[in-house]
């Protein structure tokens, strides 16, 4: 085995070294099992319902649009038992929005969105936020936009760019603003005609967007806005996505979801395929992999209101279904409806957020492609308006009401949940000068070691380790023993030095055995990338 740590500079020195310095054992928790992990609830003393919700910085933070009330940003932490530190912006007033305060992540950042009406007028306002430590949460600009009054508002992003739509009933159309997600400054701005804005989403590197608005669907290229492709419908469409390679689109009509295709030919998109439902069910919800391959549909039963069916498609040939749920709603009852899907980047597992019926039934499901059943299925205590999937699906957070959404109230949750398949947690968010516990599960029989480094730019053998490394080993790291918490459960407390703040680490477990052959290390495949905030 070969792992010799380079020479260290002075603020690494001091920041590892604080970094791996042993605490007391603490109250252990339970970071391995699956289900809810936490909910942080409003209160009448500061009354809200959370309408949007994103994981950002490599799924360790969670961030949600609270909106009605005392419409508000809220940051907590990813981890197995809730974070001590809820972080609210301060320096932009959020005061006066109206509907929904959108939130989508940039890497470590949240973009937040929402339509104001202020004693000067209405404006689209627009911010980029950077998590800190304080009880503070700053934005790093903000942008006030014209706004259009009277419509629906969408925000998409992706490293680069922030894109907002605005619509408006009178005439009808659909403005798009392109902001640049470094300084937040203008980079174009188009108006399409369009009725009800339905969806706003942007594909990951090849710079399209896709806009669904009534009866019109519009795609558009990111640099200025050009219309690559226009469809019109003679009937309102419900739901639409864009893959993230930009090549296929789904557009959900009547009772169908139709799905297209540009082979980047010069034709443009052109219809490959379509899956159909029962006469009275509309495509309300859907989502894309990246390439294109992987569909989660939600449809919903227009006539009854309290039917819902969750499926999962493989696009990739022949349309062929993989995962299905049907909730059959009595003949009384509150109504159901499919309010999001969302889908791994991978194509592997997707996740629905329900409205639900109030009976018991879950209100968040989530599928993995290759298992019949869910592999979570969760009853909340109110209606889901919004979730958001974890990059690697082991983790679902969902913005929901206190109480069915056919019920007046004006409190809400935002909930974690877990599937408990990560081979490495962190019990609490990594703040400097502060304390969590790693937590690791190996195979029975070994020791374990925490590695702490920073980010390798693809992972690397080690010589005489079995795995790969995700550190950079050329650069500063460490090696901490882990201390026996159980079968096949080993614990690493940790305080945080003061100096760590700002640095992003990755912790990788590594697995110590002695056979006849002498020691040997296996490097667990799992890896925490936490922020140190």
């Amino acid at each position: 085995m070969h792992l010799t740590p380079p020479t260290l500079g002075p603020r690494v020195v001091v920041a590892l070294a604080a970094l791996a310095l042993p605490l007391a054992a603490q109250t252990p928790v339970a970071p391995f099992t699956k289900g809810p992990r936490w909910e942080h609830a409003t209160d009448a003393q500061a009354p809200a319902i959370a309408r949007d919700v994103t994981f950002l910085a490599a799924g360790n933070l969670v961030a949600a649009g609270l909106a009605h009330g005392q419409p508000r940003l809220s940051l907590l932490g990813a981890q197995s038992e809730p974070s001590g530190a809820e972080l609210s912006e301060d320096g932009v007033s959020w005061a006066g929005a109206e509907g929904v305060l959108a939130v989508d992540a940039v890497a470590g950042s949240c973009i937040a969105a929402a339509g104001i009406t202020e004693t000067g007028g209405e404006r689209m306002r627009v911010a980029r936020y950077t998590p800190t430590a304080q009880q503070a949460w700053s934005p790093a600009w903000t942008v006030d936009l014209a706004s259009l009054g009277n419509g629906g508002n969408r925000l998409a992003t992706r490293a680069d760019l922030a894109l907002v739509a605005q619509s408006v009933d009178a005439p009808l159309r659909v403005r798009l603003t392109a902001l640049d997600v470094a300084q937040g400054a203008l980079r174009w701005e188009v108006e399409l005609a369009g009725g009800t804005l339905r969806a706003l989403e942007l594909s990951s590197g090849d710079g399209r967007a896709l806009v669904l608005a009534g009866t019109e669907l519009w795609v558009v290229e990111t640099t200025g806005g050009q219309v690559i492709f226009h469809r019109h419908d003679d009937a309102a469409a419900r739901s639409a996505a864009l893959s993230g390679d930009g090549n296929t689109v789904v557009v959900g009509t009547g009772a169908k979801l139709e799905v297209l295709v540009d082979a980047r030919d010069g034709k443009g998109y052109l219809p490959t395929a379509t899956i159909t439902g029962g006469a009275a069910d509309y495509p309300v919800a859907v989502d894309l992999s990246a390439d294109g391959g992987f569909l989660a549909l939600g449809w919903w039963d227009g006539l009854t209101g309290r039917t819902v069916r969750l499926e999962t498609w493989d696009l990739a040939v022949t349309p062929t279904r993989i995962n299905y749920l049907a909730q059959v709603g009595p003949p009384f009852g509150p109504q159901n409806f499919v309010s999001e899907a969302r889908v791994t980047a991978d194509g592997r597992r997707a996740a629905f957020g329900l409205w639900g019926l109030g009976f018991g039934e879950p209100e968040v499901v989530l599928f993995d492609r290759d298992q019949a059943q869910p592999v979570l299925a969760e009853s909340l205590a109110g209606s889901v308006y919004a979730i958001d999937l974890s990059a690697d699906g082991t983790r679902l957070a969902a913005a929901r009401k206190q109480g069915h959404a056919n019920v007046l109230g004006s409190l809400g949750a935002v909930e974690l949940l877990d599937t408990g398949e990560r081979a490495l947690e962190l019990t609490s968010t990594a703040i400097g000068g502060g304390a969590t516990e790693v937590w690791l599960a190996a195979p029975s029989g070994v020791d374990a070691a925490l590695l702490i480094g920073t980010q390798a730019v693809r992972p690397l053998p080690v010589p005489g380790v079995l795995g790969l490394s995700q550190l950079d080993l050329s650069k500063p790291w460490a090696l901490v023993p882990a201390q026996p918490a159980g079968p096949d459960r080993f614990v690493v407390p940790l305080s945080i030095a003061p100096a760590a703040a700002g640095l992003e680490l990755v912790l990788q477990g590594l697995a110590l055995t002695t056979g006849p052959s002498g020691p040997s290390a296996v490097l667990l495949e799992d890896a925490a990338r936490p922020p140190i905030l």
